[in-house]
């Protein structure tokens, strides 16, 4: 009850004080990448800071080039490992809402934290079996790997790191098939066999392997991926901040499915040739 009040009077001082910050994306450019695709970059990063509100700079390597076959995208994160009771007290230290509060109360105290997995090769069910069982007693326990973005996110002060296609240090790398048949024009609709390029990008952009730190939703052609309600949500549980916040009342937190410090697992269908990833809740 009392990290519940405190979330209540924080939000409503938050919403007082009104937005007074939002995240800089500091872009590179891979050589030979569209100015069509810069555009399609930056303006997906407008549609996100449009909606958070957190005082961090964020450093990105984009690029437009052709891939491997089969391949739409190579988004890659930088990444720090932090004790599991570290990054939690970074999120109650960060706790400004009321789905934070929510989200802050589903984590166990203490150092480390239980969970159910299956397809192991340690399983006591034997190596890959799909029964679950209570994980309890591994190193993957008591830490987490959180993307460097993330981590600033929340108050932490995650080392410069480089990643294969970046120039310089930087938080994630995110690279297009250049191949493919983006619809780099919303304003007149999604052609039938091509997915949105800004709308692919900002969905890109908040995957467990680029720099929020989250599975990616349906990624189908003839989508103009526009960002749902639903969708910040899913990052305020875990440490963004967002602007404007929704009345309590009106919040389902499925916080066991987003909170879990591992790695969260997506799965993907090919579409045409390509893969596209989606999740279970996208149908």
């Amino acid at each position: 009850m009392r990290i519940l009040l405190t979330a209540i009077a924080l939000a409503a001082a938050f919403v007082a004080a009104g937005p007074a910050a939002a995240p800089l994306f500091n872009f590179m450019f891979t050589e030979g990448t569209s100015p069509q695709a810069r555009q399609g970059f930056r303006a997906a990063a407008a549609l996100w800071s449009n909606l958070l509100h957190d005082n961090v700079t964020v450093d990105l390597t984009a690029g437009f080039h052709p891939l491997a076959p089969g391949l739409l995208g190579t988004p890659r994160s930088a990444r720090q490992p932090y004790p599991y009771a570290t990054f939690r007290r970074a999120l109650a230290d960060d706790l400004t809402s009321f789905d934070d509060a929510l989200a802050i109360g589903s984590l166990p105290r203490g150092d480390s934290f239980d969970m159910l997995l299956g397809f192991t090769s340690n399983s006591p069910h034997g190596a890959g079996s799909g029964i679950p069982y209570l994980d309890d007693g591994d190193a993957n326990n008591t830490g987490a790997r959180v993307t460097t973005a993330q981590a600033r996110a929340v108050g932490l002060k995650p080392a410069d790191q480089a990643l294969a296609g970046c120039s310089g240090a930087c938080d994630a790398f995110i690279g297009f098939d250049s191949q493919f048949a983006f619809d780099f024009d919303a304003h007149d609709g999604i052609g039938e066999n091509s997915p949105g390029f800004a709308g692919m990008a900002a969905h890109e952009y908040w995957r467990e392997d680029s720099h929020f730190g989250l599975i990616d939703p349906t990624a189908d052609p003839g989508e103009a991926l526009a960002i749902s309600q639903h969708d910040p949500l899913a990052l305020d549980a875990i440490g963004w901040d967002i602007w404007p916040m929704p009345e309590p009342s009106t919040r389902v937190m499925p916080a066991a499915g987003m909170l879990q410090p591992g790695s969260p697992a997506s799965r993907s269908v090919a579409r045409n040739g390509k893969t596209f990833r989606k999740n279970k809740n996208d149908g």
